[in-house]
């Protein structure tokens, strides 16, 4: 049985989402549905009842379920029993800061069902590893960059700040508004910019390289400032919002070099991921 194939049912059994599935397994919807479909077909079985707000599990795909978590974890145990038993197979990732928790937990659950006995080794962003979980800026040149997720900016203020009653916020209204920014951070020289064109600024009463502390100052009271959405999401007393303008997101994934590549862990984790 492919292993892809449980991959996907295992995601959508478990998150109930097609959706929130295809976000895990770092995939398209279309993937997780035709993925489904192909399992359906190869069982001669419905798995899920589809409805608006996800899919619900059926009979058969609880009988299926716990069947399906014992065959992965077996395919895993017999392609790791015929290699030497005195090779280790170990891989390094270096993550850059302020990525949300979430979306790493998701990377390393993957690899986990992908190589549950590997050695692994998370290192601080800018050590040289196999694989770099970073934004698409950052790749260097000698590097191929695989994206996993596109996340949206948001304009973040503290919960008392005027603008947090205004339902509609435009790029106009945010001219002369006291700002933090992050001088790295794309979306902030993007919103300079629009702001320059329209012969309009903001006040810049703060800065920091790192999106963090950027966030501390929001929260305080400091000024307003664009964020990543999960990096926000439920921090008491900030208030987020979307923005009338062109969208403003960074795309996160994986780079790697061709060297890497001569780890054959690397080439199995991006094989499968880019499916």
């Amino acid at each position: 049985m492919d292993f892809r194939l449980l991959r996907f049912f295992i995601a959508v059994y478990e998150e109930k989402n097609i959706s929130k599935a295809a976000e895990r397994c770092f995939v398209s919807q279309p993937s997780i549905t035709n993925g489904i479909k192909q399992l359906e077909e190869m069982l001669s079985v419905n798995l899920f009842e589809r409805h608006p707000k996800g899919v619900s599990p059926t009979s058969d795909a609880d009988i299926f379920y716990p069947e399906s978590i014992h065959l992965l974890a077996e395919m895993n145990r017999m392609e790791n029993m015929f290699k030497k038993q005195n090779i280790k197979q170990s891989l390094s990732i270096s993550i850059m800061p302020d990525l949300p928790i979430k979306l790493k937990t998701l990377l390393f659950e993957q690899i986990y069902l992908i190589y549950p006995s590997i050695d692994l080794h998370v290192h601080n962003f800018g050590k040289k590893s196999d694989l770099r979980l970073i934004i698409r800026e950052f790749k260097h040149e000698n590097e191929i960059f695989l994206p996993l997720w596109e996340e949206d900016y948001v304009l973040c203020m503290n919960a008392n700040h005027p603008l947090s009653h205004i339902a509609n916020i435009s790029l106009e209204d945010l001219d002369g508004q006291e700002f933090i920014e992050c001088p790295p951070c794309e979306a902030h020289q993007q919103t300079i910019g629009l702001l320059s064109n329209a012969n309009k600024k903001l006040k810049i009463t703060g800065s920091s390289d790192n999106k963090s502390e950027v966030l501390s100052l929001v929260a305080s009271g400091w000024g307003i400032s664009f964020l990543p959405e999960l990096l926000v999401s439920n921090i008491q007393n900030v208030i987020s919002k979307k923005v009338k303008g062109p969208r403003m997101f960074r795309s996160i994934g994986l780079s790697y070099s061709n060297e890497s590549l001569k780890n054959s862990a690397v080439r199995k984790i991006i094989e499968l991921i880019s499916k």
